[in-house]
């Protein structure tokens, strides 16, 4: 069974609390079973008129019951803290695979979604499988306990409870299908709701602008009312199998209460075992009911639990880094160099660039309309793309035969969005890099133009900005993110239409503010090229639809 080899896996690196946690249903069990022989001996003090024995009896009785309810108590303290531990463990685990891809695989449609794998589908396996494992050791310690009982009492009662059990348990067998059917619905049903809910809120400025913001409800109610549809059913499922095990469960108990009044009438136990019988029985119909129905939903958590492993391998067999060995130089000069490069998309459209060769410390552009593969060249530059065909060479190495983490280390890349996380100014732009030296930030900082917003800020650079603190304009988006290319020093650093969204006055100063950064190799994506910004550069290299 994938569920239990799976639990198994997870709790074994907590193989203490898992034990201690199993130990404790195991003295449960004991406890309730000798609370329930006790009641024999209680009702029989009584019929023989032994008040004495009978208050012994008693006060051993409700020992046995404290001793119950505090193995309960500590068991499901150690079992959840391992279910938790273990869940903490897959999450980190999906967020670290997610760190280790590269750009291609992370974007790739295919891969795992990891905000539903982070919620959804490690709710289904918390409370189907890790907590169900738990579940099924207490159900199974209980049932075997009480059936010993039972044979201590008479073995024809056990007999009697072994046939009405088969019954029982087949019932289950027709709904795990259903049942397991229903679970994957759900997960797959939230999984959309994210991912369309993510969709259109994402384009909420979009729509605000042309007064569309309605769009949002109208294209994902359907995907909340899929939700709360599957949702239903998955639970109505859940309750038709509760409750016709439930019926059987009190048939049965009825029908061993029944046999052993039977028993006792032809003198074969004793008329006190009526009680415990009953007591003992019911708990052996209700651990085989709770059993059949946490087995279908141990069984039901088994297609998301294949889908998150399967997703694991996946992304185990990404190509992440390759470990060539290369000798690029130890200097910070570097030439660019390419021959015969081009790309193809997935629908079939080719572009094709001019063979170029970019090197020393200059300001280079690189202009032309849209469409015709500017953005698309940083990202075969930076190996976010790497089907391409041709030849691009870093001094003089294929950059296919570069560790992708070497490349990252000498070209820095500023994309036209920037990203701003809910950390401070400080920490947006070194990116918690803790090792980076008060010097190097504040030469960022002024190199930048970034010296004028710190200035302002309440707590300067340790300021917290983003969504739910101090909000930035483009402009000063943008200088941070040229300030965190700057700050890592790289000796090649591409801008891609930083100035695209920007008014002329910031453009120009941001345009004004990079062409003054020394020591390094820089090229820029631009749309737009006038006689004010084209002085700035030394070369401009047009990219036209003859390379479409």
């Amino acid at each position: 069974m994938v569920s239990f080899r799976f639990a198994m896996k997870q709790l074994r690196k907590y193989w203490g609390r898992t034990v201690l946690a199993l130990i404790c249903s195991l003295i449960g069990a004991i406890g309730f079973v000798v609370a329930s022989l006790l009641l024999t001996e209680l009702l029989n003090s009584l019929i023989e008129g032994s008040f004495d024995r009978f208050w012994v009896i008693s006060l051993l009785d409700i020992l046995s019951w404290f001793v119950v309810v505090g193995a309960g108590y500590f068991g499901e303290l150690l079992s959840e803290s391992a279910v938790q531990s273990a869940i903490e463990d897959i999450r980190l685990d999906i967020l670290n695979q997610m760190s280790t891809l590269n750009y291609e695989s992370f974007h790739n449609k295919q891969s795992l979604n990891y905000s539903t794998a982070l919620l959804t589908d490690l709710k289904v396996v918390e409370e189907r499988t890790l907590q169900k494992f738990f579940g099924l050791a207490d159900s199974i310690m209980m049932l075997i306990a009480s059936s010993a009982a039972l044979v201590y009492l008479h073995y024809s009662l056990l007999l009697t409870v072994i046939v009405l059990l088969i019954v029982m348990m087949v019932i289950p067998n027709f709904f795990s299908e259903q049942m397991s059917q229903a679970a994957e619905n759900v997960a797959t049903s939230e999984e959309e709701m994210a991912s369309q809910a993510g969709h259109w809120i994402g384009g909420f400025d979009t729509l605000n602008d042309f007064n569309k913001k309605s769009l949002i409800v109208n294209n994902v109610r359907q995907f909340v009312d899929s939700v709360k549809t599957n949702k239903i059913k998955d639970t109505k499922i859940q309750a038709i199998v509760g409750a016709v095990m439930g019926v059987m469960s009190t048939l049965s108990q009825l029908s061993t209460v029944f046999v052993s009044g039977y028993l006792s009438l032809l003198n074969i136990v004793p008329i006190g075992s009526v009680l415990s019988t009953g007591n003992l029985a019911g708990m052996v119909f209700q651990q085989v009911q709770s059993l059949s129905t946490q087995v279908a939903q141990f069984r039901s958590s088994e297609k998301v639990v294949d889908k998150l492993q399967q997703s694991s391998l996946a992304i185990e067999g990404q190509p992440i880094n390759e470990t060539k060995d290369t000798s690029i130089g130890e200097d910070r000069r570097f030439t660019l160099a390419t021959n015969g490069l081009s790309y193809t998309f997935p629908g079939g459209n080719v572009l094709h660039y001019p063979d170029m060769t970019l090197a020393g410390d200059k300001n280079i552009a690189i202009a032309g309309d849209s469409g015709v593969g500017k953005s698309v060249f940083f990202n075969i530059l930076i190996r976010d793309y790497q089907n391409y065909s041709g030849s691009i060479q870093l001094n003089g190495v294929e950059l296919l035969n570069i560790p992708e983490r070497e490349i990252k280390d000498i070209i820095g890349h500023v994309r036209q969005k920037t990203y701003i996380f809910n950390k401070s100014l400080k920490d947006n732009i070194t990116l918690c890099d803790d090792t980076i030296s008060a010097e190097r930030l504040q030469r960022a900082i002024d190199k930048s133009g970034l010296r004028g917003l710190v200035n302002r800020l309440s707590a300067k650079e340790d300021t917290i900005i983003g969504e739910k603190a101090v909000k930035l304009s483009g402009g000063q988006e943008q200088r941070i993110s040229i300030a965190r290319a700057l700050i890592h020093d790289y000796p090649i650093i591409l801008f891609d239409e930083v100035t695209a969204n920007l008014d002329r006055t910031t453009a120009q100063a941001i345009e004004q503010e990079i062409s003054h950064i020394d020591n390094g190799l820089k090229i820029s994506v631009s749309h737009h090229l006038n006689a004010e910004n084209e002085a700035l550069y030394d070369e401009v290299i047009m990219f036209d639809r003859s390379n479409t």
